[in-house]
């Protein structure tokens, strides 16, 4: 081989690398775009669109509902609030970011808002299974420790705040540097990177997830058991009294245990992609099953004022209170301006243009 060959081949050789990293640089550029068709954004976008408006509109009648009666509210009834205050934050502030970048076909805003997004979604999803499993916990003692439940409902606000402290130290981590928050598989979406990190994701999957399920179980199975064994207690108190105190405490149970569930059944398919992708080979995931799941994940911000309203009789009646006096106001503004004289001059040239 003579020497021009050699110096030829020798510079190749030198300046490939450089042509690779430029590449792999673009790629890294690209990780933002999204993995869909562009129909497939569009339907995404519309089923958030319309996942984030329902759940606008519920939980701000439930929140209502409960500021209108907040003299007769229970300790229960806060969880209740909580619950739908976190839920509107996700619905107004979080779903927006996903829907925009659906409907751009990429994530739009950067790095930046990719945490900022990643880090409200993990917050809210730690409040409400915190918010669950103290519900729980609160049913527990007040059915089986009786003697204890007064001292205990004292503390509710106090159990409330723990929660958003425990779930702001968990959703601060990532932003600290352990763990981390990335683009979803599909592009248009932000949450943890479920590989970044063995050790922060098993403890956060033990502490926020295997943790206040185990807590939620052990409460409903010890709260079905004493009913079980004290049902004949129940049976013969027929007073009025003791019939508005069962009836009571069938309701919150219930309602509570429905709430439980419906958070268990719309996020457990996301549970397991995460475990999947977290202790497995990740690129063997289906990108449509990841977003699947996260679709699925996202309407829990729906269920919970639904089973309220359902279980809730007492809350109908506010219900169409709070409708009728939506209804009266926009009649009373369209009433207003019709009789405007404004309007009259708009109608008179509107009929003199189409004369």
């Amino acid at each position: 081989m003579s020497t021009a060959d050699k110096s030829y081949n020798s510079g190749f050789s030198i300046k490939f690398p450089l042509i690779l990293d430029n590449f792999s640089d673009i790629r890294q550029l690209d990780i933002f775009d999204s993995k869909l068709t562009v129909w497939e954004d569009y339907i995404v976008g519309i089923q958030l669109l319309i996942t984030a408006v329902a759940a606008f509109i519920l939980n701000v009648f439930v929140i209502i509902v409960c500021v209108k009666k907040r003299n007769s509210l229970v300790p229960a009834d806060y969880f209740i609030v909580n619950l739908a205050a976190c839920d509107l934050i996700l619905s107004f502030v979080g779903l927006p970011f996903g829907i925009t970048s659906s409907f751009f076909h990429r994530w739009k805003f950067g790095s930046g808002g990719c945490k900022a997004y990643g880090c409200l979604g993990f917050f809210c999803g730690v409040v409400s299974i915190s918010t669950l499993a103290l519900m729980s916990f609160s049913r527990y003692v007040h059915v089986c420790k009786n003697s204890k439940s007064s001292s205990l409902s004292k503390y509710t606000k106090f159990f409330i705040i723990g929660s958003y402290v425990y779930a702001c130290l968990w959703a601060s981590l990532p932003l600290l540097g352990w763990g981390e928050y990335g683009v979803e598989p599909y592009g248009t979406s932000c949450t943890l990177k479920w590989t970044s990190d063995k050790e922060f994701v098993t403890l956060m999957l033990i502490s926020c997830i295997i943790l206040p399920v185990f807590v939620m179980k052990y409460c409903y199975g010890g709260v079905y058991l004493y009913l079980r064994r004290h049902c004949k207690k129940f049976r013969t108190d027929r007073s009025k009294t003791g019939n508005n105190i069962r009836k009571r405490e069938e309701y919150l149970i219930k309602m509570a245990f429905m709430m439980c569930c419906a958070f268990m059944l719309t996020w457990t398919p996301y549970a397991v992609v995460s475990f999947w992708a977290a202790y497995g080979e990740p690129k063997s995931i289906p990108v449509r099953l990841t977003l699947a799941s996260v679709l699925i994940a996202k309407t829990s911000t729906i269920w919970n004022p639904l089973i309220y309203f359902v279980l809730n009789k007492k809350f109908k009646p506010h219900i169409r209170l709070c409708l009728r006096t939506f209804f009266r106001c926009e009649t009373n503004a369209q009433q207003r301006r019709a009789r405007s004289p404004w309007h009259f001059c708009n109608s008179g040239s509107s009929m003199t243009s189409s004369l």
